[in-house]
């Protein structure tokens, strides 16, 4: 396998700002090359996914929102296909998040106050 090189990102950063062009190309390149030296099995579900990722970006109207839809992409996939590995229930996962973030609390509700 050949040597991976460490990414840094304000390199890639830079690029990306003074080169889109370039930057896009390597990033195919790197991509493909990843995908190419991943085992064999997958490499199909590699490449469609990222298809799938390729298609949010240009359906996407801003980058953000491109971000944004790549990210719920990715939450489908772990509550869809690693979660039921884990044998986990859907919600499993938004608990154990709110027990790591040590901000479980017992919600009280306040009392109204009158109109007059």
């Amino acid at each position: 396998m050949a040597k991976r090189s460490i990414f840094d990102f304000n390199t890639w950063a830079t690029l990306a700002q003074q080169d889109p062009e370039r930057f896009e190309a390597l990033r195919h390149r790197l991509l493909a090359e990843f995908i190419e030296h991943a085992p064999e099995h997958f490499r199909p579900r590699l490449s469609g996914l990222q298809f799938r990722i390729d298609m949010e970006r240009r359906r996407a109207k801003t980058p953000l929102a491109a971000c944004i839809r790549i990210s719920q992409l990715m939450m489908e996939k772990l509550r869809g296909e690693f979660l039921p590995l884990l044998k986990l229930e859907p919600d499993a996962f938004e608990e154990y998040r709110r027990r790591r973030s040590g901000r479980c609390a017992k919600v009280l509700p306040l009392p109204r106050q009158g109109h007059g």
